[in-house]
């Protein structure tokens, strides 16, 4: 397989119109929309508007439009222009294709390879958001997720919004990113890139880094302010394992993930899959009002199309108070922490013979004051 560079992306635009999913009048749209500067352009893509209508984020939470800006702003028109370069393709075999699009090999970054084929899934797959109380995130965030089979149902793609400030207080990030995660499955990515090359002419360096990797993964990504962070985590991982992580020009090194950061994160999504698979008892969903979200006389009023789900929504972390023994002097002094809950079978039904998977949950313990 070989790759001829062309002129420009307009131009290549130009040669392939009428065979992909946009005409000649849509590819001067898009060249011109390519001009105005994020984030007054993200407004008109197709991505942002099959989105921001979806939600109305409650009291706490980040605009839900602000979100989905921040991700539509990796398939904007001149994001696009900047970061990705035309090419032909030469297949072999005698088969030629006119041109398609790729992050340059020489100083491209990978964070393209990764958020297109997510966005593309997220986009035609129509993917829901869930949102998580605070007690509820930290409970799982704290679970620990042994190494296992993928469960059998795990959605394609979907967001996850998190209390303001979850990151930095919870997690102790200062990425300056939105409190939300977009998740792409192993099967979702699959998807992703297939469908980016076909509808969009996009090939990307993906396939390369993960193939022949048969454990079925979760990819996770967020940003926010103009950053980009991403990584990915594996069913088959033991506990508190990392994994290489992308990040985009915006972000410095030491505001990457640490690697307790990144293992609370992987406990966190994975466990809200559990969650959704085997404890549907901690879902729920809720209807919230329209806001207006624009100054002046003329506001428009978000008509939010769908109730929000919540994980936890009446959810409260058990607490214990350590034990205090009657002589003083020999008190056990520790702080505060939280014991870890756990994923349990348990056997069930009549005669006990079915397994059942059951939460349990962490405890958070109070320590003894050092100084009373």
């Amino acid at each position: 397989m070989s790759y001829f560079r062309h002129e420009s992306v307009d131009k290549a635009l130009v040669n392939i119109a009428g065979r992909m999913r946009f005409s000649s009048h849509g590819v001067n749209a898009f060249v011109n929309s390519a001009c105005i500067q994020y984030p007054q352009n993200t407004k008109t893509l197709k991505f942002y508007r099959r989105f921001k209508d979806k939600y109305s984020s409650p009291s706490k939470y980040c605009s839900w439009q602000k979100v989905v800006r921040s991700f539509s702003k990796y398939v904007a028109p001149g994001y696009i222009i900047n970061n990705l370069d035309p090419f032909s393709k030469n297949e072999g075999a005698g088969f030629h294709r006119n041109c398609c699009f790729a992050v340059p090999e020489e100083g491209g970054s990978y964070v393209l390879d990764r958020v297109v084929p997510m966005l593309t899934t997220a986009y035609f797959k129509k993917a829901p958001a869930f949102y998580i109380t605070n007690e509820m995130a930290t409970a799982l965030a704290n679970t620990e997720v042994p190494a296992q089979a993928e469960p059998q149902k795990v959605l394609d793609a979907f967001f996850i919004v998190l209390p303001e400030g979850f990151l930095e207080k919870v997690l102790g990030l200062n990425t300056e990113s939105h409190d939300a995660f977009l998740v792409t499955s192993q099967a979702g990515m699959s998807y992703g890139v297939k469908t980016a090359e076909k509808a969009f002419s996009f090939m990307t360096r993906w396939v390369n880094i993960d193939k022949g990797n048969a454990d079925p993964s979760l990819h996770f990504a967020l940003c926010g302010n103009g950053k980009y962070l991403s990584a990915s985590t594996k069913w088959s991982d033991p506990p508190k394992t990392t994994n290489a992580q992308l990040i985009n020009i915006g972000i410095p090194k030491s505001q990457a993930l640490a690697d307790d950061a990144q293992h609370k994160i992987a406990n966190l999504l994975k466990n809200i899959i559990l969650i959704y698979n085997y404890q549907p008892e901690h879902v729920s969903e809720e209807k919230t009002a329209n806001k207006i979200y624009s100054k002046g006389f003329a506001g428009n009023t978000i008509k939010t199309k769908y109730p929000i789900r919540w994980i936890g929504k009446n959810f409260r972390c058990k607490t214990v108070q350590s034990d205090k023994p009657s002589d003083q002097s020999s008190r056990r002094v520790f702080k505060s922490h939280w014991r870890r809950g756990h994923w349990h079978h348990y056997w069930a039904g009549a005669g006990r013979r079915q397994s059942v998977l059951r939460w349990v949950q962490p405890v958070y313990v109070r320590g003894l004051n050092m100084h009373s």
